[in-house]
């Protein structure tokens, strides 16, 4: 087994792994653009060469569509610092990030990205967004969208 936990600010991605079947500590901080790619690929190397541990590939957009119905997804959802407002597009979904609170504060702008379904409640960006293509879920009957946290939904 590997547990860890990622994390950041404007400006600062940090992540760390631990295997402690093998006795291995692997913790990363990237500042810039595209730190998550950078970050994958240090952490696969690392983890291959020191602890024998493949770590599976992100998901992708698959290369033909994956069939979904649009119900129950269209709606708001609100953390702490970030606002997602989530409409049906055209092969997916459209998924605005509104930043609020500190985000707001140090500048982050709203952006919207096409996400297109993986299957299940699972949906990944159709573009890459600093290296990688961001996956996430809506879980607990919708109730949640979940990307890398639970942000409750509040409309919709």
């Amino acid at each position: 087994p590997v547990v860890g936990h990622d994390g950041g600010t404007p400006g600062q991605t940090t992540c760390w792994r631990i295997a402690p079947d093998r006795g291995v500590v692997v913790a990363v901080n990237a500042n810039g653009g595209a730190a998550n790619a950078l970050l994958d690929d240090v952490l696969t190397a690392v983890l291959r060469e020191v602890a024998g541990i493949r770590v599976p590939r992100r998901a992708l957009p698959p290369a033909e569509p994956v069939p979904f119905t649009p119900d129950g997804y269209p709606g708001g959802f609100s953390g702490p610092l970030v606002t997602y407002e989530v409409a049906v597009a055209d092969g997916g979904l459209d998924i605005t990030t509104i930043p609020k609170g500190f985000a707001a504060d140090v500048g982050e702008q709203p952006k919207t990205a096409r996400y297109v379904a993986l299957g299940g409640d699972r949906f990944v960006a159709a573009e890459p967004d600093e290296g990688v293509h961001p996956v996430l879920a809506f879980i607990h009957n919708g109730r949640y969208l979940y990307n890398m946290r639970a942000v409750p939904r509040v409309s919709g």
